[in-house]
C-alpha cells in the first residue's frame, strides 16, 4: 500500500500513466520485432546488435549513421537493421565490439 501511495497522485494518475507507458514500450518493442523479423526473411535485410554503451557513444553512432548510411535503415534501442548489407557490414566493423 504505501508503495503504491509513493507513485500516485490524489487520483492514482501517475500510476496508471507509468503502466501505460511500459504496455506501449512492449507493444512497440514487439512490432519491431515482428516487422524486422519481415525485413530480414523476405527482403533479404541485415540486423546487427550492438552492446550497451553510453550516450556519448549513441550520439556518436546516430552521427555516424547520418553521415555514412545512404540506404533504408531503421533502429529501436541497440537493434539496428539495413537494406543494404555493404552498409551493414561497416556498421557492425564500426561499432560492434
Amino acid at each position: 500500500m504505501l508503495k503504491k501511495k509513493l507513485l500516485t497522485d490524489k487520483s492514482g494518475q501517475l500510476y496508471e500513466d507509468m503502466i501505460n507507458q511500459a504496455a506501449e514500450n512492449m507493444a512497440n518493442d514487439i512490432d519491431f520485432q515482428i516487422l524486422t523479423d519481415m525485413l530480414i526473411a523476405d527482403n533479404n535485410w541485415s540486423k546487427v546488435v550492438l552492446t550497451p554503451m553510453t550516450w556519448e557513444q549513441s550520439d556518436a553512432v546516430d552521427l555516424w549513421i547520418m553521415k555514412n548510411v545512404k540506404g533504408k535503415h531503421m533502429n529501436r534501442g541497440l537493434v539496428w537493421v539495413f537494406e543494404n548489407p555493404a552498409e551493414a557490414t561497416w556498421f557492425r566493423m564500426r561499432w560492434s565490439s
